[in-house]
């Protein structure tokens, strides 16, 4: 199952529209783990108005990745 991230995704779509204080560092932590597992897993995917906090995406590829209103601060 590696490289399966879908239960990662899910995670991260489910910070959409939540609070910042009631989720933390859920999603950015999350968005890290599926990166590094597969550089491109985030490619197309909607996160918009998620939460997702000090994700690192270094060398990533978010190529039509929608994060219209999402929170990536650190």
């Amino acid at each position: 199952m590696l490289g399966n991230n879908d239960h990662l995704i899910k995670v991260i779509e489910a910070t959409r529209f939540r609070n910042e204080d009631v989720v933390g560092y859920v999603g950015g932590n999350a968005a890290t783990l599926a990166v590094k597992v597969d550089k491109g897993s985030l490619e197309g995917r909607d996160f918009s108005s998620a939460v997702i906090k000090s994700a690192d995406f270094t060398s990533v590829i978010l190529r039509n990745v929608n994060f219209r209103e999402a929170n990536l601060a650190d």
